[in-house]
């Protein structure tokens, strides 16, 4: 249902070593979404193979590409288990003309999910299928937001305090409702200034796979 590709580079900043990674998720032919899938985050590609963990950081930045539904999941499980409460932030919903926050407990599917829609009023904050283009989500203090930009904070799109939060232990991201879209995310690990690493010779010496 997922078939994807990844790859990545490392270049210098500010000391530290930034490695992109970049892939791709689909559920073309499969009208898979949170309020009608139970098992839902099993098909997300979860970020913590990527070194990105829910529990040390209180917001996420990434790039897509895609033509509608790019999915970000906030989960309260270190792994990604769609029997616990998590949120779903989907940019592109309704046909690329909202925003959507979904808050949903597990996966009974007995309930119909607490839902929260902005309009997409601006083209700016909508996707597109033939560029990339940067978009953030941060969930400090309960309070979820999401926003257009490279800049955490900058151009919010949509917030919502939840009354009865719930910690964000890891993440996911999906393109849902029949549709298919890239990735690009960065992680900064600590290295000295002077390393240089080459993607292709880091792979062959097992650092990434």
């Amino acid at each position: 249902m997922r078939p994807r590709s990844q790859s990545n580079t490392e270049v210098e900043h500010c000391g530290c070593v930034i490695v992109e990674f970049s892939f791709s998720t689909t559920t073309i032919g499969n009208q898979v979404h949170t309020a009608g899938t139970p098992d839902i985050l099993n098909l997300t590609e979860h970020l913590e193979k990527y070194g990105i963990e829910g529990s040390k950081i209180t917001s996420f930045k990434f790039q897509v590409k895609a033509s509608k539904d790019a999915n970000v999941f906030l989960s309260s499980s270190t792994t990604m288990d769609s029997t616990m409460p998590f949120y779903d932030v989907n940019l592109g919903a309704h046909d690329n003309t909202k925003t959507q926050l979904v808050r949903r407990l597990d996966d009974s599917l007995s309930t119909t999910p607490f839902t929260k829609e902005w309009k997409a009023g601006f083209d700016r904050h909508r996707l597109k299928n033939t560029e990339f283009r940067d978009f953030w989500v941060s969930w400090y203090g309960g309070i979820i937001k999401h926003g257009r930009g490279p800049v955490v904070g900058d151009d919010i799109i949509g917030e919502w305090a939840d009354p009865n939060p719930f910690p964000v232990k890891s993440i996911g991201v999906l393109n849902s409702f029949n549709t298919q879209g890239d990735w690009i995310i960065h992680v900064t690990v600590g290295a000295p200034l002077e390393v240089v690493v080459d993607s292709a010779e880091t792979a062959e010496e097992g650092g990434f796979t």
